[in-house]
């Protein structure tokens, strides 16, 4: 048995969706928990519970813990609003991690609320040989390191010290940091005990011009232009073999790295995405191949980007809801 948890705010008609794919897809026995996250909205929060019960999941509604309402110098909410978009998530994440999730006995998975599997997985399998599975963010040409929040596997009880991770943002080092970015220390503190399986996070940005904006793992941006073959390195580059320092080398990293962008184009221009496309595939990095990627990450899924205009919203709602049903019901 492994347990599933996401965040729910926003998007109450991801639910039924994101929870189709796992039954698809999620080869493990499993149990889905939804974090009802709309701590300031009741209407969102009346409606994730509608929809949870209607398919017969639990629900966990976020408590804003007076005793946690400062962490890292920062003020996480006041009232029933968080401060920011990032507390808005990384105090529920640190929440639930430690009210919950670190009181399991078995693999624990944390998936945004905008990812979907798309292909056969069976974690156990996955991370057999492996106590932290997770996606590696970077910042400060690579002198801060954490785990990323978005899709996470856990298994708690062979983890060195759980409780200590912080799934916290704000600064480490004198760097601003998105959620997760406390663990830089717990990353530190452990790593001879830690056995990471490394997930790697390729994405598709703004594509409304050439050259195009992609990134890995949200923090090594690209510019590229295809037909042209060139590349515009934005960020450190470890070197011409890997971008990251935690990755296997590949000779022919430039050919790989490419190959994968292409591949990512080809699959969203059948279903229409709208201009920026603005999505993600998951990856394990020791997979060869974005096309052996596992999770469709639809990316902002509140909308909230500049461009995010009511017509695009309903475009790309669209032209992902297609997708999703060409992975699930048709294959």
């Amino acid at each position: 048995m492994i347990k599933i948890y996401t965040l729910s705010h926003h998007r109450p008609d991801f639910i039924p969706l994101q929870y189709e794919s796992i039954k698809k897809y999620v080869k493990d026995e499993f149990e889905y928990i939804v974090i009802n996250n709309a701590v300031d909205n009741e209407k969102n929060s009346s409606e994730i519970e509608r929809v949870c019960k209607d398919l017969g999941v639990s629900t966990i509604k976020v408590e804003l813990d007076p005793s946690m309402r400062i962490m890292h110098g920062e003020v996480q909410f006041d009232g029933n609003r968080y401060a920011n978009p990032n507390v808005a998530c990384s105090y529920p994440t640190q929440w639930v991690w430690k009210n919950y999730m670190l009181k399991n006995d078995c693999l624990t998975v944390n998936i945004d609320s905008d990812m979907f599997f798309i292909k056969e997985v069976n974690i156990e399998e996955m991370m057999s040989g492996y106590n932290f599975g997770f996606v590696h963010a970077y910042r400060n040409n690579h002198k801060v390191h954490y785990p990323w929040n978005g899709f996470f596997i856990a298994d708690i009880p062979n983890m060195p010290n759980p409780e200590e991770m912080d799934w916290g943002c704000g600064q480490v080092e004198g760097t601003r940091v998105d959620v997760g970015g406390q663990g830089h220390y717990y990353l530190i503190k452990y790593k001879d005990e830690l056995r990471t399986l490394n997930i790697e996070q390729w994405g598709v940005l703004d594509d409304r011009k050439v050259p195009i904006e992609v990134n890995i793992n949200g923090c090594a941006q690209f510019f590229i232009d295809l037909q042209n073959k060139s590349i515009e390195i934005k960020n450190r580059q470890h070197s011409d073999t890997k971008t990251f320092e935690h990755q296997e080398d590949r000779e022919d990293y430039w050919d790989y790295f490419s190959e994968n962008f292409i591949n990512i184009i080809r699959e969203t221009s059948k279903y229409d995405f709208p201009k920026p496309t603005f999505i993600d595939f998951l990856k394990l990095e020791k997979s060869d191949t974005i096309k052996e990627s596992f999770i469709f990450h639809y990316k902002a899924g509140s909308n909230y980007m500049p461009w995010a205009n009511d017509t695009y919203n309903n475009a790309k709602t669209a032209a992902f809801t297609k997708l999703l049903e060409s992975k699930i019901f048709n294959d």
